[in-house]
């Protein structure tokens, strides 16, 4: 198998047309990993880096201005290809470790400085697997304990991880890791949302956006990678099926989906690790597509615990993230208080009071908080006032569903939007108005004559009751 080398790709990375990388100083690496629950400390990075499983990307040599060193502004990855084009970086080679400490002068500064890439984080949990060995407290009390002998097993089991760990890193780790730095260009803003634009060229961004349409990119990151179209769907499950093992709040998952970006960054252990891996799905998903058109499955449906379409089955088809409806969805299934997923238009208080008590019947004691808002406009002279108009304008861009209920002298107003902003089907106009077509004479008789007829008495007639009312 071909060994792979994360400052190989970083090399490429520094001579992209539109970089798009964020590098992390070993000390900062450190803190990054801390936020994830991992515990390793420069030193840990320098043995690791002394055995080829976790190597820095590149190594930066500070510029010296009049005998001290320049303070530099690190933050863009363009300042990184100019350093690059000043001779200022230097790409670590197979076989080229130095101590550290050489590096460091008398005043305690670093001449140079060793980075890393954002993405080695990823897989760093694995890569140190095994690194720490602990001794059960029982057997330090055991008088059977030898502790040469278990130094010595250790250090056999230990030596052969390293191996099996180097070897890896180097054909698998390492391989996805460089395949994630060179995706970042073209996918990071749809995934990440963070441009870095050239501070030297005001129309980056313009340019990028045509350089990402004519989608040449696509063959050449496939094509520097060294993986096989079958060999990234095989990963991409794999790493899905990972993910999903790893996040420890998975049933969450639709619920995060709504999340702000910047708010799941403050997640800390698995959880923030699972977010790292859900970012390199996402972006490994649409490279998959550009290259070969075949759209591989959500994260989320990728669980084996959980049938294919079940976010369709409980959230509505099509499930769409960037729906306004699909994320009502979920909210509610979620929230206390839901959203508003159903407008209901009545005419009066009438209408108002026999809906809410309609909806109790049916388990519905408080509609706002199940997510549906009844809107009284107090009479259909009201309709020619804009709000009516900018509140169904409203419901409609927040897809919510609307119904209208309106009486007979409502007519036009319905025919307006009747199958435009309102589906046809959701529409109801009285023949005269609500409380004569619901509760005048003829069908408070009709509904009294059917009990009349139940218990055997004679019927009433409309006639009868009227000439009754007049006395």
């Amino acid at each position: 198998m071909t060994d792979y080398e994360v400052s190989a790709f970083m090399k490429i990375l520094l001579k992209s047309q539109f970089p798009q990388f964020t590098l992390l100083r070993s000390d900062n690496f450190c803190e990054e990993a801390k936020k994830r629950g991992i515990r390793i400390t420069e030193r840990d990075l320098e043995y690791f880096d002394k055995k080829e499983i976790i190597r820095p990307c590149l190594r930066f040599s500070r510029p010296i201005i009049e005998n001290e060193f320049a303070d530099v502004s690190l933050g863009s990855p363009f300042a990184w290809k100019y350093f690059f084009k000043q001779k200022h970086i230097e790409i670590p080679k197979k076989g080229d470790f130095k101590p550290w400490y050489k590096h460091r002068t008398l005043k305690n500064n670093n001449k140079i400085w060793v980075y890393y890439h954002s993405w080695q984080l990823l897989f760093l949990k694995d890569q140190i697997r095994g690194s720490i060995s602990k001794i059960k407290t029982s057997a330090l009390f055991s008088k059977k304990f030898d502790f040469q002998e278990y130094v010595k097993r250790e250090k056999r089991t230990y030596t052969r991880y390293l191996e099996i760990m180097e070897n890896r890193s180097k054909t698998y780790f390492n391989q996805i890791i460089g395949l994630l730095m060179m995706l970042d260009e073209p996918y990071s803003v749809d995934v990440r949302h963070i441009f870095h634009p050239n501070p030297d060229d005001d129309n980056s961004i313009l340019k990028w956006d045509q350089w990402k349409k004519n989608k040449k990119y696509s063959k050449s990151i496939h094509r520097k990678s060294g993986l096989l179209i079958k060999d990234l769907e095989v990963i991409y499950r794999r790493l899905a099926f990972d993910a999903n093992n790893l996040d420890p709040i998975n049933k969450w998952n639709p619920f995060m989906s709504t999340i702000r970006r910047s708010k799941k960054r403050d997640l800390r252990g698995d959880a923030l690790i699972a977010q790292d891996y859900f970012d390199a799905l996402e972006m490994m998903a649409l490279h998959i597509k550009e290259i070969s058109g075949k759209t591989m499955l959500h994260v989320s449906d990728s669980n084996p615990w959980l049938n294919n379409g079940w976010k369709e089955m409980k959230y509505g088809k099509p499930y769409d993230i960037k729906s306004e409806k699909t994320k009502k969805q979920i909210l509610s299934d979620f929230l206390k208080s839901r959203p508003v997923t159903t407008s209901i238009i009545v005419e009066g208080k009438t209408e108002e009071k026999v809906t809410r008590k309609i909806m109790k019947q049916v388990y519905v004691e408080n509609p706002e908080k199940q997510g549906i808002h009844i809107y009284n406009i107090r009479g259909s002279g009201n309709l020619t006032q804009r709000n009516i108009d900018g509140y169904i304008t409203r419901a409609n861009l927040e897809e919510n569903e609307i119904y209208i209920i309106l009486d007979q002298d409502a007519k036009k107003y319905i025919k307006k939007h009747a199958g435009k902003t309102i589906k046809k089907e959701n529409t109801t106009v009285w023949e005269k108005d609500f409380e004569e077509d619901n509760f005048g004479i003829s069908i408070v008789i009709k509904k009294a004559n059917s009990l009349l007829k139940k218990y055997n008495k004679e019927s009433i007639t409309e006639e009868e009751v009227i000439q009754a009312c007049k006395k």
